[in-house]
């Protein structure tokens, strides 16, 4: 069994009555992150290309992707569904950044960047032969996992990551397509979000013996496992030596060393 729970600043693990606090998201950091404004606010390494997006490495802002490509499916934005999108036409180089903004972060902060996406490549059965696969870089380093848009055409999907901004006063967010085709992978974007986090409550609770500690991790932050039989205690012993988060789930193994019961917590090492 393995006991799941959030990150905190110093946070007490277990597997019943298990509770997190909801986050209270602050404004969003972004510029014109629903594209509203149009072609402004941020940069790209695709060509802008308004009204014909049939070449690889081009991106237009739409209201329809089907307006800019005349094999691509008909569908509206996230926003309203008659608003603005970044629709783009995927590179084979998968280097090649597809929007990019910077702003201002505050040190040993935790945010959250989020977005929607959609594919628009139509083979004409209303799906995309080959969907984006959606790399978040920040400041040169992937953050979280992979997203795979769905295959079907106009479906929107919202994909995030948590990053920890340790010393850094600038997140430059970077997205990718970690796809090579070239029939297909037309992805559409839709509001952005670049938010600070609040920390979760800390939460205590009772646990049988467990032989795996995993956790929600943040990119960037270290982070130390303790255990003691007694939650109160002002001894804690160290399980394991310090993990960096990358943004994914992370796992600390517990060689038990007979002690019937245990309590776990989680620190953040700033």
């Amino acid at each position: 069994m393995k006991a799941r729970n959030p990150h905190t600043a110093t946070l007490i693990l277990g597997l019943l009555c298990l509770w997190q606090a909801p986050r209270l998201l602050a404004q969003n950091l972004l510029v014109n992150g629903d594209f509203e404004a149009g072609n402004t606010g941020f940069t790209s390494d695709y060509t802008y290309s308004p009204g014909n997006i049939a070449s690889e490495g081009t991106y237009d802002v739409v209201r329809n992707p089907h307006d800019s490509h005349p094999g691509g499916a008909s569908f509206g934005d996230h926003t309203s569904g008659t608003g603005l999108m970044l629709a783009a036409n995927g590179a084979s180089n998968t280097n090649l950044v597809v929007w990019r903004q910077s702003v201002a972060v505050a040190a040993n902060t935790t945010y959250e960047f989020s977005g929607w996406g959609a594919s628009w490549g139509d083979d004409g059965g209303g799906h995309d032969p080959s969907p984006s696969r959606i790399v978040i870089i920040i400041n040169g380093s992937t953050v979280g996992s992979t997203t795979q848009l769905s295959g079907i055409d106009g479906q929107w999907q919202r994909f995030s990551v948590l990053w920890y901004s340790t010393t850094s006063q600038t997140a430059q967010i970077e997205l990718r397509l970690d796809n090579p085709e070239a029939f297909g992978n037309d992805p559409a974007f839709d509001d952005f979000e670049f938010v600070s986090t609040s920390t979760p409550t800390p939460i205590l609770t009772i646990l049988p013996c467990v032989e795996v500690i995993c956790w929600q991790s943040l990119s960037g932050a270290r982070y130390q496992v303790q255990r003691s039989p007694n939650p109160h205690s002002a001894h804690w012993e160290n399980v394991g030596a310090p993990v960096t988060g990358t943004g994914d789930e992370i796992c600390v193994p517990d060689d038990h060393h007979g002690m019937p019961r245990r309590i776990y917590r989680l620190q953040v090492l700033q």
